[in-house]
């Protein structure tokens, strides 16, 4: 028998995913110190899930959060259990729940010889002993979006990991298409709105039901996959998966994130279904990037950004929400406009339009994801 992974339930599941990854190869056994208000939740269990824990290995113990003895002796008949015994040691993670429960915890195992007590400082990416100030480090474990996800509970349905095309034409379509003209502007929107929005889910099969398009598709290079014919997943890209692509690439070489730790086109599951364009996580952080081409300043202050902050919540205190926009969101005096930047703090939503994207991102980057 190896090690057994104490620690407490709160909230934020994130610490807890990141301390059992990190300490996976010492630990076989876990004991997990919840309350009722999380139990109502299935905290634990949804970082027993994410972590994909083996059935038998673990035990939720429900306490009460402000008494100190009900957590004590519920802690010494939990470790009185079969599963515990013979355990060879303990890491005991004293970061969340209540300073009750953090205080149980330190006065259960300060004592035992082998007990390691941890905790993480605020806003850091290591942990320390309480105990032995010797033992600590920074955490070598990342955790991936489906991690993320899963530990708050959150299903996946689908997930867009097939991308339309590759990074180079949609660096070159980025180009074309902040120089098109009118026309070129009309013809996508034909597409998008054209046969009551129906071409983004069947496709269009004959170029004369939106004059010029074929010659349009010609001067872009557009890779078609069957002559004469516009696909589903065609019309998509065209109509504003190319600029969710282009965020996709972008983030993801910039930050030199793996498959795991950036998706495109998420399909989330809580209540209700949320396609989310681009999510990755990032030193721990959960970061969500909903894409628009073009955006009224009307339908961006009183649904786009509502509809993000409050996505935003589900995913932990941490997680962080944001609008990419071709559009131009700036007053005269190049601020942004005073609606816009009111709902934006609002909402807690981070907003980058047109003058951020090609003429301030480096900037954008460094003091968003670049810490």
């Amino acid at each position: 028998m190896k090690k057994t992974y104490i620690t407490l339930v709160s909230e934020q599941a994130i610490p807890n995913v990141q301390y059992i990854k990190e300490f996976a190869a010492q630990v076989d056994r876990y004991l997990f110190v919840s309350t009722e208000r999380m139990e109502k939740n299935n905290s634990a269990q949804h970082i027993i899930d994410a972590c994909a824990l083996k059935p038998g290995s673990y035990k939720v113990v429900v306490v009460n959060q402000e008494s100190l003895s009900d957590i004590l002796t519920k802690l010494e008949a939990a470790l009185s259990e079969k599963l515990f015994l013979g355990t060879k040691g303990f890491i005991v993670n004293c970061t969340l729940g209540t300073k009750v429960m953090s205080i149980a915890l330190y006065e259960y195992f300060r004592n035992k010889g082998n007990a390691q007590l941890l905790y993480t400082p605020i806003g850091s990416n290591s942990y320390k002993g309480l105990i032995d100030e010797k033992f600590g480090g920074t955490f070598t474990q990342k955790v991936n979006v489906e991690e993320y996800v899963k530990s708050y509970g959150i299903g996946i349905a689908k997930s867009s990991s097939t991308l339309f095309s590759n990074i180079d034409y949609t660096l070159v379509f980025f180009e074309k298409y902040m120089n098109f003209g009118f026309d070129q502007y009309q013809i996508l929107e034909a597409l998008r709105t054209g046969e009551n929005q129906k071409y983004r889910a069947k496709g269009l099969d004959i170029f004369s039901k939106i004059e010029g398009l074929d010659n349009f598709l010609k001067a872009i290079a557009f890779p078609l996959s069957t002559d004469n014919v516009l696909i589903a997943k065609e019309v998509r890209y065209l109509t504003g998966g190319w600029f969710e692509e282009w965020t996709y690439f972008i983030i993801k070489h910039r930050l030199g994130l793996n498959d795991k730790e950036i998706l495109i086109g998420l399909n989330t599951v809580l209540n209700a279904e949320n396609d989310l364009d681009v999510v990755f996580v990032l030193n721990n952080t959960f970061h969500i990037i909903e894409c628009k081409t073009a955006i009224p300043d009307a339908y961006l202050q009183q649904t786009t950004l509502y509809k993000s902050g409050a996505l935003v919540d589900k995913f932990g205190r941490n997680a962080k929400s944001y609008i990419f926009t071709l559009s131009n969101l700036r007053a005269k005096d190049g601020q942004f406009k005073k609606g816009v930047m009111d709902r934006s703090l609002q909402q807690n939503v981070i907003v980058a339009d047109k003058e951020t994207l090609l003429n301030d991102f480096e900037n954008f980057m460094k003091d968003n994801f670049i810490k």
